[in-house]
């Protein structure tokens, strides 16, 4: 993987990039079954990829918190867009096609998807977790921080040359990275109080003597009601549409009740769910015991 970043940027800022590029090669080769790499763009290339795409391109904005915080951009072509959406939606390659809302949303979920990988990886460089979330379809109101670029380049001639544009809050928050730091001691103990004072209150169960119970975890991308008749219809390769729009986030279920939701990841080849909002521990017994 060959990347020209500027020399003056950062290590932080590097190991960033790094994490993304290896991330968007990672998800795109568990998709495809095709090795993929990337190799940075000249600064005559993103400087021509930025006029261009600023007039043009799809973006892609995403904010950061936790151990990183601030924004930062993704654009690329709208063919290139095109052709990642149908990628993701396993559809051959269709240049004639319109960027449809649908084909918008499945790039904003392979997006998604490489920043699920791309924060993971970035976990014990930064020495905390990261949390990146979808932001909408701009570059940003502010003056960018660094503009960088690279080209994904999958199997023969397919290339994505992609533009990532480092908010001036991020550019500080890469800059001054702090060291890795050991969890205090008493965060689990901490996260568990609720459930300990609840077991220990009258009139409400022991919590503890149940922690060792394994219980059956699922995600839920939707559901929808059919009647009968076309359930018995179904045949392979038939088409079930869900309730559910692309970018909505799944749910976690324990013993059939929602507990969580999160974004779908891949993670060594397999599916993960990154958790966003997950009910407190009293609502999660509750639901549970419903």
């Amino acid at each position: 993987m060959s990347n020209e970043i500027s020399p003056s940027a950062s290590d932080g800022t590097k190991v960033y990039l790094s994490a993304w590029t290896a991330s968007a090669c990672d998800v795109l080769e568990k998709i495809t079954g095709t090795a993929f790499s990337a190799e940075g763009l000249t600064s005559q290339e993103v400087a021509e990829q930025a006029e261009t795409l600023r007039r043009e391109g799809i973006w892609l904005r995403f904010t950061l918190a936790n151990a990183l915080k601030g924004e930062q951009s993704f654009g690329i072509c709208k063919s290139d867009a095109l052709h990642l959406a149908q990628i993701l939606m396993g559809e051959p390659f269709d240049p004639t096609r319109d960027f449809s809302s649908e084909y918008q949303d499945a790039l904003a979920e392979l997006f998604r998807q490489f920043a699920g990988t791309a924060a993971l990886a970035l976990k014990p460089q930064v020495g905390g977790e990261v949390s990146l979330q979808w932001a909408g379809y701009d570059p940003g109101n502010w003056k960018p921080h660094l503009q960088w670029g690279f080209r994904l380049k999958g199997v023969g001639t397919t290339q994505f040359p992609l533009l990532i544009l480092i908010g001036p809050d991020l550019g500080e928050s890469l800059a001054s990275r702090p060291a890795p730091k050991a969890a205090p001691p008493s965060a689990a103990s901490n996260r568990s109080a609720p459930l300990t004072s609840a077991a220990a209150s009258p009139g409400k169960r022991n919590i503890n003597l149940l922690l060792d119970v394994e219980l059956p975890l699922a995600l839920r991308f939707g559901k929808r009601e059919m009647p009968l008749s076309d359930i018995l219809d179904l045949t392979a390769g038939a088409v079930v549409e869900l309730d559910q729009k692309i970018l909505e986030p799944v749910e976690l279920l324990v013993g059939g009740k929602v507990v969580a939701h999160g974004e779908v990841v891949v993670l060594d080849g397999h599916y993960a769910l990154r958790v966003t909002e997950v009910l407190n521990p009293e609502e999660r017994i509750e639901s549970l015991a419903a």
